[in-house]
């Protein structure tokens, strides 16, 4: 399928996904991984940023987007399992560990 916001076509349209999806979650760290990130900072520069980028986009499942109710998920970025929650628009990061 043809994405137009992402796929360069001028004037075409789609209407699987006629505009990119605007995320409005508030990324925040826990006390625990502010030092991790400390700890990982010197092996993974702008970590920190890295991850905010990256839960900003929303990687849930659509189905899960619209619940309100507190979710954890886990995701992989470089060797390091990064655990998080969601809950309303709030994202709080719990865990960065090595893989």
């Amino acid at each position: 399928p043809y994405i137009p916001y992402s796929d360069k076509v001028d004037n075409a349209s789609s209407l699987m996904a006629p505009e990119a999806q605007q995320h409005q979650l508030k990324v925040t760290f826990s006390e625990n991984t502010e030092l991790q990130l400390q700890e990982l900072g010197c092996h993974y520069p702008q970590l920190q940023l890295f991850i905010t980028q990256v839960l900003n986009q929303d990687p849930r499942p659509a189905y899960k987007k619209k619940s309100t109710a507190r979710q954890e998920y886990g995701m992989s970025l470089y060797d390091l399992n990064i655990r998080w929650q969601i809950e309303a628009n709030n994202c709080l990061v719990l865990s960065i560990d090595k893989a």
